[in-house]
């Protein structure tokens, strides 16, 4: 994992990250200009950066609470929820405003243009030289699903950030990280308007469902092991918290700390390997293997603890 994925790896990221959105810091290939651009924007996701932008945040768990504890005696789909929470949040703290899901109890409708976005962006990676023939055909559900990503990043992108500019200007004092990203780095200047729509739209990927679908699985786990759902319960009830508590206030709490790092372990939110291509200058050796130049590794199998939760409990 280190030889691969750590910092001053040699490794660079592999073709398949071109359809996972346009050129960001997530997506650049080449390392000098993701260098360049991680040295532009490190500055937004500081951790002073992040915990400024708690409140905003927060309102957004009290509206889900209030939203689920009308539904205490109902089944719930509880993914649905927390990716309508998720896409609020990242709303509110990118964006200046939440895209509105809570407040109408109701999946907004950039939730199902996003579900269209990734096959699109498979499609116009995998075969751009075909795409314009694609797109000549006189066939409306075929035009609407090739062109859905650059209708996404217009829409989303685009006319959000433009809104955004007429409603706070470039020099305002909101607490959320579009603000920061827009001042740009004391250091190193700022991004031009069609790098930061690029960054924040494909924020929008980044950040939705890869938490809803942790909290989901965070669910899924306690549910099937209710004696650590007691544990929780138990360790909450004895910190005596207010209903939306400070992150300060639980960042300590064991069991809690557990349970959420054993679910990222069990499920982790990448939805595929991330792909990296060895040096092209004599390849590698990774975990005493060689690594032929420009191949694509793969990581070698994991054994997993057999059994929830047992190696963070017994490492505590």
């Amino acid at each position: 994992m280190k030889d691969l994925y750590g910092s001053g790896n040699k490794f660079m990221k592999g073709p398949v990250y071109e359809a996972f959105g346009r050129q960001s810091s997530f997506t650049i290939l080449d390392k000098t200009e993701h260098r360049s651009r991680q040295k532009r924007i490190a500055h937004v996701f500081a951790p002073a950066s992040i915990a400024a932008v708690e409140p905003l945040v927060k309102e957004q768990v009290q509206k889900l609470l209030h939203v689920l504890s009308k539904r205490t005696n109902q089944p719930l789909d509880v993914m649905e929820w927390f990716r309508i929470f998720a896409l609020d949040v990242v709303g509110s703290v990118f964006f200046g405003h939440s895209f509105g899901g809570l407040d109408n109890e109701a999946p907004p409708k950039i939730l199902y243009d996003l579900d269209e976005v990734f096959p699109s962006l498979l499609i116009e990676w995998q075969f751009a030289a075909i795409r314009p023939l694609l797109l000549a055909i006189p066939h409306k559900p075929m035009q609407h699903f090739l062109r859905i990503a650059s209708e996404f990043y217009d829409k989303y992108g685009t006319e959000k950030f433009n809104e955004y500019i007429a409603r706070h200007g470039r020099s305002g004092d909101r607490i959320d990280l579009l603000t920061k990203l827009i001042a740009g780095s004391k250091d190193y200047g700022p991004l031009d308007d069609n790098e930061i729509v690029n960054e924040m739209t494909n924020l929008i990927f980044a950040g939705t469902d890869t938490t809803s679908n942790t909290f989901t699985y965070m669910l899924y786990e306690l549910a099937k092991h209710p004696q650590w759902q007691k544990q929780l319960q138990a360790e909450l009830d004895e910190a005596v918290l207010e209903e939306v508590p400070e992150y300060k206030h639980v960042m300590k709490l064991r069991v809690l700390d557990a349970v959420i790092h054993e679910t990222l372990r069990f499920h982790p939110a990448a939805p595929a390997s991330l792909q990296r291509l060895a040096p092209s200058e004599g390849g590698a050796v990774v975990d005493g293997i060689a690594i032929p130049q420009n191949y694509i590794p793969t990581q070698k199998s994991l054994i997993l603890a057999d059994g929830f939760l047992r190696l963070k409990i017994i490492s505590m």
